[in-house]
């Protein structure tokens, strides 16, 4: 008789053993979701849950499996519980994040990015999704600011570098004054001297050249 190299033949075998296995079952709806069968692991969990209560970690993985079939409301009440008792975990903190940022409600996911860089988490991820949720006309000073950050911890990624350029391209070109921003428009040429600049897109290279003569 063969052995299975499936492992969620062995996650399976393990909660028929003992069904207050959390761990496995974890990693049992995890592989559900990743494979495509969220309504499949939403089933597993709310059995689980009735039989063994009210667990964190469960009720995040709940979150992210309702949040894949976008049922919202259904994600954040299960992400809401799992906060109500762990409400510095940054893994459940950056799920209430995709919730938020998947309802379209800018400011409750930027107050959870907020929440996970004061808990000390400063990766160039945190505020690259946080430039990403700000608005490039009435946030466009802070975007700028917040992309500085983002560039400073990751200088080598091209997307970072080139929406920084592009927003600094529309900070220089929408009203007049800001043209007189002096830090702006030294960290701005600063930028342009960078030799990931002569891979930008022709069409932007143009635009940046034609603003660059005018400061």
């Amino acid at each position: 008789m063969g052995f299975s190299m499936d492992p969620v033949y062995y996650l399976i075998k393990s909660l028929e053993l003992d069904p207050h296995n959390l761990e496995a079952a974890h990693l049992y709806a995890k592989i559900l979701i990743d494979n495509g069968k969220a309504l499949k692991a939403i089933e597993f969990l709310k059995s689980l849950l009735v039989r063994v209560g009210d667990q964190p970690n469960l009720q995040n993985i709940l979150a992210l499996a309702n949040l894949k079939i976008n049922k919202y409301e259904e994600a954040e009440v299960c992400i809401n519980l799992a906060l109500s008792a762990c409400p510095r975990s940054e893994k459940f903190l950056h799920t209430a994040f995709l919730v938020k940022k998947a309802k379209g409600d800018k400011i409750s996911a930027q107050h959870y990015l907020e929440r996970i860089i004061r808990n000390g988490n400063e990766s160039y991820e945190m505020f690259w999704e946080m430039a990403k949720l700000m608005n490039d006309k009435s946030e466009l000073k802070k975007r700028i600011n917040i992309l500085e950050i983002t560039f400073s911890l990751n200088s080598k990624d091209p997307k970072i570098y080139e929406e920084l350029i592009l927003s600094y391209n529309k900070w220089f070109t929408s009203e007049p004054v800001q043209t007189k921003d002096e830090y702006l428009k030294k960290a701005f040429s600063q930028h342009i001297q960078n030799k990931r600049f002569s891979s930008l897109p022709a069409e932007l290279k143009k635009k940046i050249n034609g603003v660059r003569t005018s400061l």
